[in-house]
């Protein structure tokens, strides 16, 4: 059975790294933005409960990020290493990877119960933040969502 550790955090220099085994949940009051974000533990993944946005790195060690109902979103420029097989950006629910695209490919490195990345390239275009995430299952005559 794995250990849950239960996380409140804010951050004064932006730079947050979780170091544990089990899996950490992430609370927080009011928004939640890091500098730089690493995870570095033994378990599923840091799993959110409120919206978080990455400033400038997100680096995935040796587990992901669930994203549950909430959105990941990276600032411009931001950068996301390490996302693998067996770490990456879970969206298991409503919630979002949210990047900026302009005319170069930009990963989302994302999946349920997989990995199944996207690459998105705004050809010719200026950067728009687009949002992804992943479902197990094939949806049929869907159109665009809010």
């Amino acid at each position: 059975m794995s250990k849950t550790t239960a996380l409140f955090l804010s951050s004064t220099n932006g730079n947050v790294a979780f170091v544990k085994n089990g899996n950490v949940k992430l609370y927080s009051n009011g928004s939640t933005q890091f500098d730089t974000l690493t995870i570095d533990i033994d378990g599923d993944g840091v799993n959110l409960s409120k919206d978080v946005m990455i400033g400038v790195h997100l680096e995935l060690q040796n587990a992901g990020v669930i994203l549950n109902d909430q959105d990941l979103t990276m600032a411009d420029l931001s950068t996301i290493e390490g996302a693998n097989t067996s770490q990456y950006i879970q969206t298991n629910g409503e919630g979002e990877l949210i990047r900026p695209v302009a005319d170069t490919d930009v990963t989302f490195p994302i999946g349920n119960s997989s990995y199944n990345p996207i690459i998105l390239n705004n050809n010719g275009g200026t950067a728009d933040f687009y949002g992804a995430r992943v479902e197990d299952q094939l949806l049929e005559n869907v159109t665009n969502r809010d």
